[in-house]
């Protein structure tokens, strides 16, 4: 995904975000970046910069480090840095699954099991 998010709407109708090799969201641009789902494209998009100078956003900063492609952390690659972690996250890899339609997100936030907690 590009920084330029902005700019991605005029030239993409959809996009996929990737985490370590891994499709973590896809679906329509413009409702990825009006709506993320994904911890990490939360992130992803709070780091680009808006035209507006006067204007702000809160940005999402991820703690730790990346890990290394061949020692990558067991269930989901993007727990150890997720702001939103829980339990599931470290103990198997999340599927992905459409949230909305042509929306899919692959977090485990989103599976059936952890909704109704």
């Amino acid at each position: 995904m590009s920084k330029k998010s902005n700019a991605l709407g005029k030239w993409f109708w959809f996009v996929s975000i990737f985490e370590q090799g891994r499709v973590v969201e896809m679906g329509p641009t413009d409702r990825i970046i009006e709506g993320p789902l994904h911890p990490y494209t939360k992130a992803l998009l709070s780091a680009v910069p808006l035209p507006d100078p006067e204007q702000s956003r809160p940005r999402v900063r991820l703690p730790g480090e990346v890990p290394s492609p061949p020692n990558l952390p067991p269930g989901c690659v993007f727990h150890p840095r997720c702001p939103e972690v829980f339990s599931a996250c470290s103990a198997s890899e999340p599927h992905l699954l459409e949230e909305k339609p042509g929306h899919l997100v692959s977090c485990h936030l989103y599976a059936e099991n952890h909704r109704d907690k």
